[in-house]
């Protein structure tokens, strides 16, 4: 589990996606969870 700080740090989806990627997950499910990040939190349709 992260802490907060380090998710604090993410603001962006490059980075997002780059962590994600770099911690095991696929890059279509981290491409998915950056893109949501990056648009503020609010569900992309």
């Amino acid at each position: 589990m992260m802490s907060a700080t380090q998710r604090k740090q993410w603001k962006r989806g490059t980075t997002i996606y780059r962590e994600l990627v770099k911690r095991g997950l696929s890059p279509t499910g981290a491409a998915k969870v950056a893109a949501n990040a990056a648009a503020g939190g609010k569900t992309l349709a």
